[in-house]
């Protein structure tokens, strides 16, 4: 039997590089392609079960259906992470300032709109992250454990993640 304890570090090495590098993409179009599925499926189930249309309009249908659960999907997931990020930052923020009630509403508005805003570079910083963590720990399961080799992952991991950011800030 051929020995495969080789496969598992090259490819979270080779994942890590794709993460890294093009994972806000990758994660785009996964979550549009998805979303829009299930919009479609959707509109195409009711469609056929309780309205009483024809086959082109049932198509019509499930392909708006499909364009608008994308843009949905993305708009969600952006929107998802906007109210994470925003509500934890405001409460943080107004906590710090010692702030009222209407003050910590306004606050936590606030923080979800920058959040928001800044929802595709808090995505592209991420998977920056993720991809340079799945390259450290592909790094130490292909070689021996011992400090250097560990160095050497973090040096490697912090340079992708570097690259990783200049390329997607740069890449727009």
């Amino acid at each position: 039997m051929a020995d495969t304890s080789w496969l598992i570090p090259v490819a979270l090495i080779i994942g890590g590089f794709i993460t890294a590098f093009v994972g806000k993409k990758l994660l785009k179009a996964i979550v549009m392609i998805v979303a829009g599925g299930v919009l479609a499926f959707a509109l195409y189930w009711l469609s056929t079960h309780y309205l009483s249309v024809e086959p082109v309009t049932t198509a019509i249908i499930v392909l708006m259906g499909f364009i608008v659960g994308a843009f949905l999907g993305w708009f969600l997931v952006k929107l998802a992470i906007a109210l994470a990020i925003g509500f934890i930052a405001g409460i943080v923020i107004a906590s710090a300032l010692g702030l009222g009630l209407v003050a910590l509403v306004l606050v936590i508005l606030l923080s979800i709109g920058i959040a928001y805003v800044l929802a595709e570079k808090i995505i592209e910083a991420a998977m920056a992250v993720l991809g340079s963590i799945m390259i450290y720990y592909g790094i130490v399961l292909a070689t021996q454990p011992s400090l250097i080799w560990r160095n050497v992952a973090i040096g490697v991991s912090l340079v992708v993640f570097v690259l990783a950011l200049y390329y997607t800030h740069r890449s727009k």
